[in-house]
């Protein structure tokens, strides 16, 4: 680029000559020295901060160049490390929504729920119960009925495993609604 640039600091300037290496031009840009005391860190190392932050600024300035900068947003804040984002609780609702947690887009009928309970099995129960029972709500025909249970098979064996009795009221919810439209045939 034909330029060369050198820095320099005082104890309380810093500078930045930048040469063009085709001429006896140069420009200087000159900035007072900070400090900076980053928690756990010797002199010498915020001494190096200090210089390395300036050298980067005035390179900057040089080139008029405006960037977001992290150590700006925490110096003088303690920083903690980040709290976990609690995990949201599985919601089903009965809202127009809800058909897309349900149905696929291949048009299948797939729960959007995990496979197996994770944390408290009352509520994964809770969570298949519901979506279950929108989804039945949704159903159509015998044959959607059919292709709920079939699609989440896999949901519904890991609810036998788990508690026995309510994988059987839930039988005997699929079976009234395969009822329901064979009667209305």
């Amino acid at each position: 680029m034909g330029i060369c640039g050198v820095i320099s600091f005082t104890d309380r300037m810093a500078y930045l000559n930048i040469y063009d290496t085709t001429s006896s031009d140069c420009i200087v840009f000159s900035s007072p020295m900070g400090s900076i005391e980053l928690k756990g860190s010797h002199n010498i190392q915020n001494l190096g901060a200090v210089q390395t932050y300036l050298r980067r600024y005035m390179w900057m300035a040089a080139f008029e160049i405006v960037e977001h900068d992290a150590l700006d947003a925490v110096t003088g804040v303690e920083v903690k490390a980040p709290k976990p984002a609690p995990k949201p609780e599985p919601k089903v609702e009965a809202k127009p929504e809800a058909k897309e947690r349900i149905v696929g887009k291949d048009g299948g009928w797939q729960i959007d729920a995990p496979s197996e309970p994770e944390g408290d099995p009352a509520e994964w129960l809770e969570l298949v119960k519901k979506a279950s029972t929108i989804a039945l709500k949704m159903a159509q025909s015998t044959d959607d009925v059919m292709s709920i249970y079939r699609k989440n098979k896999v949901l519904f064996d890991t609810l036998k495993a788990v508690d026995a009795t309510e994988h059987k009221e839930m039988m005997s919810v699929f079976t009234a609604a395969k009822n329901k439209f064979q009667e209305a045939a």
